[in-house]
C-alpha cells in the first residue's frame, strides 16, 4: 500500500503467499490482502457495534431474541449501529467452535434469512449442514448443505459433506424430498 499498489496487483504478486496457513476453509490469501486493503483504507462509520446490545440479549434471553434484536435494530435503528452482512455469520461461527451448536444455527438461519444473497450465504448455509448434523437433524443438514452446493458448486467441502449426509451406511441414496419447504425461505423466527 506504501508503494502505491493496488489490491489486484499485490494479489498477483503473492505478497501474503507466506502465511497461506492462515487461510481457513473460506478464505484464501487474495481475500485476506483485500480485507486489509479494505480495513486501511475505506473509511469507517461512527455509529455503534451491534453486537453489544446483541450479546446482552443472548447472555439474558437466548439465541433466538439475539437474532430478533438484531432485525429489530436494523430495522429501526439502522443509523445508529453498524450492520453487515457478516456479522450474523461471525456470531455463528464463534458459537459452532465453542459447540453451542443450537445457539449458532439460530444465528446463521438469521444471517441466511436476512442475507440470502451475501457473499458468503454459501458458507453459512455449510455450517448449517453441519450444526444441524451435530444436532442430529439429518433433514435440515441436508437442506442447507444442498443450498450451499447450488449457492458455491465449486465448494469442495459442501459437496463431499452433502454426498456423506445422503449416503446410509449402507452406501444407499438418501430417499430426501427436495420440494419440501426450506428453512431459511420461511420467515425469520418460524421453524
Amino acid at each position: 500500500l506504501a508503494a502505491g499498489k493496488t489490491t489486484g496487483e499485490m494479489q498477483a504478486e503473492g505478497v501474503l503467499d507466506d502465511y497461506r496457513e492462515y487461510a481457513g476453509s473460506y478464505v484464501g490469501t487474495d481475500d485476506w490482502i483485500y480485507y486489509i486493503v479494505d480495513a486501511l483504507t475505506v473509511p469507517r462509520e461512527d455509529r455503534e457495534d451491534v453486537c453489544q446490545p446483541v450479546f446482552r440479549v443472548w447472555k439474558s434471553e437466548g439465541a433466538r431474541a439475539a437474532v430478533d434484536c438484531y432485525q429489530r435494530l436494523e430495522r429501526e435503528q439502522k443509523q445508529e449501529y453498524f450492520f453487515h452482512e457478516t456479522i450474523l455469520l461471525s456470531i455463528g461461527l464463534k458459537l459452532y467452535t465453542r459447540e453451542l451448536y443450537g445457539d449458532a444455527c439460530e444465528f446463521l438461519l438469521g444471517c441466511t434469512g436476512l442475507y440470502p444473497e451475501a457473499e458468503y450465504a454459501y458458507y453459512s448455509h455449510f455450517v448449517l449442514a453441519e450444526g444441524f448434523h451435530k444436532l442430529e437433524q439429518s433433514d435440515k443438514a441436508v437442506l442447507h448443505c444442498r443450498e450451499s452446493v447450488r449457492l458455491n458448486p465449486d465448494f469442495s467441502e459442501a459437496v463431499e459433506f452433502l454426498e456423506e449426509l445422503t449416503r446410509t451406511p449402507g452406501g444407499d441414496e438418501v430417499n430426501y424430498d427436495p420440494t419440501r419447504s426450506k428453512p431459511w425461505q420461511q420467515k425469520l423466527g418460524r421453524r
